[in-house]
């Protein structure tokens, strides 16, 4: 009778596995990792000897934005036992090593994999072993910062990501895919549709908020860029009659109006993912895998025409474009510095961060140089926003101390010095309206920037050491005329505030 009931609770066992192993192979068709991984997992504990299992397992780390890491045990297991007929599984061992940073065994088993001469991601794995190499070197001369998760006020166990910073380090915008959201339940890929959120950072007791129904729908909305002085979003839309576009909305006195999509120039019947405007409003970059690219998504500049309308937008070229992918354009605010995400150039691995200057002498931007590790890391690294000085940036990331999935964090450069500092101009006589506009050019008449007031009728400007001339504008009428002189003592306070009496 008792072997009886253990051979029926064997096969009841055996059944419910091969459904539940069903059900997640279902899930994972549907590129659903996230809910397919604890099935997957509740069956391993049963079933540990199981290959299938392990490489599904392993499937389900790799492509979520969880703790990449883990996925080292499973396909490990299975690769030790030689227990696999597929060459797929070389390739997963190679990049699981890389999330552990150990590139000198990933290159070698990168290396068998290329020998087999066949799999899927033969194309790929040149690319993988060249990022090895560039690894093991970026991992030798790691920079000097620091990261500091912004805890629970603004992270989720839900992915959070995409921070943009307006330049006083005052309010901080990025996209969570949390419960919650205006698009209520989860979608095909097992997350919550993406919303818009806000953080005021100089506020201890403030939570990150949802910026609402002015800027987010029911589908997926993400912000994707913020201008200099931080009054205008860059958002992408992802629902069936809004897809592929890059929309705009302006913060007025602290209220948001609708998004606006930006013209034919700049958006096409492609995919176009992120932008950035040039301080002055004169320029913006953007990325497109339109026709006619380096391949895949590349990186597109175009100028605003003396009708406001944007001009034809050209690629940037094969020195900062490639065949792969190119991302997240943020240009820095005197418009000399290109900040990027780029699968194509030597890395980390997946997305790494890259910066070009322009060389005005020759009219070409510099051949990219990654940022540098730990900024980088094996996993897909895609956005970077500066604060006032450059000391500070934002990024999103999945670390040891991450609440689920991705969390935003700020990260302190230590080597960085005071070079910058921060001017607020306010108005003796109240504040500045929308109708305002500050000119700050050098001695050269060469144009730093051009300002407009923040949500608190506050002007917002970053300066280095130098002499500067200002002029304010009231509706093309200059109402304030002045010269600026920037010397170590205004660099060693960091914040400069400034009174102006208008006339």
């Amino acid at each position: 009778m008792i072997r009886k009931f253990l051979v029926i609770l064997f096969l009841f066992s055996a059944f419910s596995s091969y459904g539940q192993v069903k059900r997640a192979k279902e899930l994972i068709s549907k590129k659903n990792y996230v809910d397919a991984l604890p099935i997957l997992l509740n069956t391993y504990k049963r079933a540990q000897d199981d290959s299938e299992v392990a490489l599904l397992i392993t499937d389900c780390y790799l492509n979520t934005n969880l703790d990449k890491k883990l996925a080292l045990q499973y396909i490990e297991k299975v690769y030790i036992s030689n227990d696999f007929s597929d060459e797929e599984v070389i390739y997963q061992y190679a990049l699981s090593l890389t999330y552990h940073l150990r590139y000198k065994e990933a290159k070698v088993y990168f290396k068998k994999y290329k020998a087999e001469g066949k799999g899927s991601k033969m194309k790929d794995v040149d690319m993988a072993i060249r990022n090895c190499d560039t690894a093991m070197e970026l991992i030798k001369k790691p920079l000097n910062i620091s990261f500091t998760n912004l805890g629970n006020k603004v992270n989720s166990k839900y992915p959070d990501y995409y921070p943009f910073v307006s330049k006083n380090d005052s309010v901080l915008y990025f996209t969570s895919r949390r419960t919650g959201n205006l698009g209520g339940s989860k979608e095909f890929d097992g997350y919550y549709p993406a919303d818009i959120f806000h953080y005021q950072l100089n506020n201890p007791i403030a939570k990150a908020k949802n910026i609402g129904k002015v800027l987010n729908t029911t589908g997926d909305d993400q912000v994707v860029g913020l201008t200099n002085d931080g009054r205008t979003l860059f958002i992408y839309f992802d629902m069936i009659e809004y897809w592929g576009d890059i929309y705009m909305a302006n913060n007025n006195k602290g209220k948001f109006t609708r998004n606006f999509k930006l013209g034919e120039a700049i958006n096409s019947p492609s995919q176009e993912n992120a932008a950035s405007m040039s301080s002055d409003g004169k320029t913006l970059l953007f990325s497109s895998n339109r026709d006619g690219g380096m391949g895949g998504q590349d990186l597109y500049i175009s100028r605003k025409l003396p009708d406001d309308n944007w001009g034809l937008a050209q690629n940037l070229g094969e020195i900062v474009n490639t065949a792969k992918d190119e991302d997240f354009p943020q240009l820095s605010e005197d418009g000399l510095t290109l900040y990027f995400a780029s699968k194509g150039h030597p890395g980390m691995g997946g997305f790494d961060i890259f910066m070009s200057n322009w060389n005005a002498e020759v009219n070409v931007w510099s051949a990219p140089v990654n940022i540098g590790y730990p900024l980088n890391t094996p996993d897909d690294n895609m956005t970077i926003s500066f604060s006032n000085n450059e000391q500070y940036a934002y990024i999103s990331a999945q670390r040891e101390d991450s609440y689920g999935f991705q969390d935003i964090y700020k990260v302190e450069f230590h080597n960085n010095t005071n070079n910058k500092t921060v001017f607020v101009f306010s108005a003796v006589s109240g504040v500045f309206d929308d109708t305002i506009e500050m000119a700050i050019t050098d001695d050269d008449d060469k144009i730093i920037g051009i300002y407009h007031p923040n949500s608190k009728g506050k002007l917002i400007v970053i300066l280095q050491k130098g002499k500067f001339n200002i002029t304010i504008e009231n509706d093309e009428r200059m109402i304030y005329k002045d010269f600026l002189i920037v010397s170590d003592y205004h660099l060693k306070q960091g914040t400069v505030f400034k009174s102006i009496s208008t006339y």
